[in-house]
């Protein structure tokens, strides 16, 4: 019978080659052969990544862990799946063991502070940035997620004066500049506000998440007609750039939902979705099964508020199917 390790050799010698699917058959059979090989679970995992089957690559990561659990690698690429997958809560516990393990990392740090962005954390990912810029001082990036952080504490003053460093740096891209948007929009700055988004559409034309930040602060503005039209364009957005639930069912366009489910996701921050729940009401009264993602803040209140309705936390993973999907703010 031909060994693990043999079989190991083998698959690693044909992913070389370009052999991606014959490496991933040599992977499993090592791992048949030998199941507690933190080795073969990882490179299993790897190959999946590569073939982009990301929720099939997070359990082999997750034993690959457990099998070595001071493995850094193992660690690393198995917090990157989780983010891939939308799983944060369970990538930022992992995280946080990493910056525990390396305090004094500046890109841990930031990554960590991403995380509690993610899960609705702005005070606590705004304290990680300011130290790890501190260890690192001039991270472009860095300030700019500070930014992000900022504008979700209200503290827009200090995220523009960010911004403002991040464009003396030479650093324009499109998400400084929508950033810079959002926060101009906050202090009632709106034609400032839309060049930046304009800025931030010309830099990357095809992306449609810049539209949608345009259309709202034409509206703020009172350019309804021009806001509405551009609005409703984020529902065509492609991949991840809004929520990846767009593309794992239909846009609902109001169909019948008896015997159907609608699953309505999350988007902008917590007092908008706070606004739009007032919907949910019309919703429950069209006798569908109705499935809410909200910022892990309000999870607990909207399933007080709406016992007939499943809520889950963003980053949180969907185990029921559903037949529709939705945006909050449709």
């Amino acid at each position: 019978m031909t060994q693990a390790s043999d079989l190991l050799l083998a698959a690693i010698d044909r992913h070389q080659k370009g052999l991606l699917e014959e490496a991933l058959g040599l992977a499993k059979r090592a791992i048949l052969q030998q199941a507690d090989s933190a080795e073969a679970q990882a490179l299993l995992a790897t190959f999946y990544c590569e073939l982009e089957r990301f929720p099939v690559a997070e359990p082999h990561f997750e034993k690959a862990l457990s099998l070595a659990p001071d493995n850094r690698t193992y660690l690393e690429s198995y917090i990157r799946v989780l983010k891939t997958n939308r799983r944060f809560s369970k990538a930022l516990s992992l995280q946080e063991q990493l910056a525990a393990r390396f305090p004094q990392d500046a890109d841990i740090l930031t990554d960590l502070a991403w995380l509690q962005l993610q899960t609705g954390q702005p005070g606590q990912a705004c304290d990680l940035l300011k130290a790890a810029q501190a260890l690192e001082p001039g991270n472009v990036l860095r300030l700019s997620n500070l930014a992000r952080a900022l504008i979700d504490l209200d503290q827009l003053d200090e995220a523009e004066s960010c911004l403002r460093q991040v464009f003396k740096e030479g650093e324009g891209s499109a998400s400084a500049w929508s950033l810079m948007g959002l926060t101009l929009q906050g202090q009632g700055k709106f034609a400032e506000a839309e060049d930046c988004f304009l800025q931030a559409i010309a830099k990357e034309p095809g992306n449609l998440q810049y539209p949608a930040m345009l259309s709202l602060c034409l509206l703020c503005a009172g350019k309804i007609e021009e806001g509405h039209a551009l609005f409703d364009q984020r529902r065509h957005l492609e991949g991840e750039q809004l929520s990846g639930y767009a593309l794992k069912a239909t846009p609902w366009q109001g169909e019948p939902l008896a015997g159907k489910t609608l699953l309505v996701w999350a988007e902008q921050g917590v007092g908008d979705q706070l606004r739009y729940l007032q919907c949910l009401p019309d919703l429950l009264g069209m006798e569908g099964r109705v499935i809410v993602e909200t910022d892990p803040r309000l999870t607990t209140l909207v399933a007080r508020s709406f016992p007939g309705i499943v809520v889950f936390a963003i980053g949180e993973k969907v185990t029921q199917g559903f037949d529709y999907q939705i945006p909050i703010a449709s």
